[in-house]
């Protein structure tokens, strides 16, 4: 689906963001995109969105390069930056505006997303708070029925409910031939949606992993005691410890993404041994 291949990318006159990366995202998954600020998460869409070009190497979407911008390479993903600038159009006239662009687009599936948000097609976007403005081009995105959808912290200016709200919406449009790409601080509002980690860390990938292989190869534990024996990495709440530890007995514990950032960047040399084993279980 993306191949992103021997990848260099830096500003003018900035530091390099990406050196040598390789990158597979495959259809019918919906990846997280972890890293911390200035690790080039949204660089990365922008580039399979061909808002960028690699100084080296290819990226590409079924097959079709990024260089240049053609119809049929753009035709195939739809991208949700973090700021949400819309015109001030009513949103039918938005829908009537933009949806010849997309020769899959719904307008029955539109409007029914649109419901589940609780907005009118004859609502000003104008008058819209940032979330509401969020939530109409979340709509429009899942509408297009792209085979890639890329969201930029899409969970950012959306209420508790709103939250609820697109998880259900987001899973709702989920299939084996599309693949959702999502860059987030808030993995919590993600639930358990997502099934394949990416990490970005010092320009490179420090983890590329299904949540399968992650469950594989650690614990998440809480204890109310201080762990004595050997761990991965240990944080103190108001409870107790939230405990990383390697997986010797075959054990499946929920997913905590926040725990693992955090452990990762913690001992990222430590952390990709463990997490790149070809042993099943460590």
């Amino acid at each position: 689906m993306i191949e992103i291949q021997d990848v260099h990318f830096r500003y003018p006159r900035g530091k390099d963001v990406f050196e040598h990366l390789s990158l597979s995202l495959l259809p019918g998954r919906i990846y997280g995109l972890l890293g911390l600020n200035g690790t080039g998460k949204t660089t990365l869409l922008k580039l399979i969105a061909a808002l960028r070009y690699p100084a080296h190497g290819v990226c590409s979407v079924s097959g079709v390069s990024s260089v240049p911008r053609s119809k049929a390479y753009l035709e195939q993903f739809f991208l949700i930056p973090e700021e949400c600038v819309l015109p001030p159009l009513r949103v039918d006239a938005y829908c009537r505006l933009y949806a010849p662009f997309y020769r899959e687009f719904s307008a029955d599936l539109f409007r029914s997303i649109l419901g589940e948000f609780e907005i009118q097609e004859q609502d000003s976007i104008s008058g819209m708070s940032f979330g509401t403005r969020k939530k109409v081009l979340i709509a429009f995105a899942l509408a297009a029925r792209t085979r890639v959808v890329l969201m930029d912290e899409p969970t950012n200016g959306l209420d508790i409910p709103s939250k609820k709200q697109f998880r259900k919406v987001l899973a709702e449009q989920i299939s084996e031939d599309r693949c959702f790409v999502i860059s987030t601080h808030q993995v919590r509002d993600l639930g358990n949606m997502l099934d394949h980690l990416v990490m970005l860390h010092e320009r490179q990938i420090l983890l590329d992993a299904s949540v399968a292989e992650i469950a594989a190869r650690v614990v998440f534990e809480e204890t109310t005691e201080k762990p004595q024996d050997e761990i991965l990495y240990m944080e103190k709440n108001f409870n107790g410890y939230r405990v990383l530890r390697r997986n010797l007995k075959q054990q499946e514990t929920p997913l905590d993404t926040e725990l693992l950032f955090n452990a990762a960047l913690a001992n990222p040399k430590e952390f990709r041994a463990v997490l790149t084993s070809k042993e099943s279980a460590l």
